[in-house]
């Protein structure tokens, strides 16, 4: 058997020791490149959550714009709906009251004539009226005083004023006094446009 030279047995020593070391430079360079993907699959975890979380709070926030934006078109539409059944059925009020009879139309401008002289609470009134509703109170002017001089318990006197353009009705002042009351149709109807709103609103909404 032959014993091994020095010089051999320090080159193998060399050699071994060269080869453990390349080993644990193999190992830990592993190990680097390892942590590195690991902390790279991390970071775009969390940067991939971050875009997520990101995301999912912009499309919450388009969703409740979405939502406000349609509850407010639903309210305007209803709105809409509301002021157009309103404009209707006042249209349809105007419409029927300027088909009224002779009669019909006398009974209606005696009570308004009598409310004016109730609200102004006075015995002489100038009474102002449309064309066809003027040449209806003169022709029974003496009729109305009459019947409201006795519903008031005084005697009323009426004097004939200007033409005015209304669907119907009066307004009606004292002759030297600077109070006017609109009793025409269409303030009557402005009037009541509130309580036709809650009326709409009860029946249809």
């Amino acid at each position: 058997m032959q014993m091994e030279s020095g010089v051999e047995k320090i080159t193998k020593e060399i050699t071994n020791k060269a080869e453990e070391e390349a080993e644990q430079l193999v190992s830990e360079a592993k190990k680097r490149a390892e942590n590195i993907k690991q902390n790279a699959r991390e970071k775009a975890s969390q940067k991939k959550q971050e875009i997520i979380e990101e995301r999912r709070e912009e499309i919450e926030q388009e969703k409740r714009s979405v939502m406000a934006d349609a509850k407010l078109k639903s309210k305007r539409a209803k709105l809409d709906v509301k002021e157009e059944l309103i404009n209707e059925i006042i249209e349809n009020v105007k419409t029927t009251i300027s088909e009224y009879s002779d009669q019909e139309k006398l009974e209606l401008l005696k009570n308004l004539i009598k409310e004016s002289f109730i609200e102004i609470n006075t015995d002489k009134l100038t009474i102002n009226s449309n064309n066809q509703d003027k040449e209806l109170i003169q022709e029974n002017k003496q009729q109305i005083e009459t019947e409201i001089s006795e519903k008031l318990d005084k005697q009323v006197e009426i004097q004939i004023g200007e033409t005015i353009e209304t669907v119907g009705g009066v307004t009606a002042k004292p002759p030297e006094g600077s109070i006017t009351i609109d009793n025409t149709i269409e303030e009557r109807i402005r009037r009541k446009r509130g309580e036709i709103r809650q009326i709409i609103n009860r029946v249809c909404f």
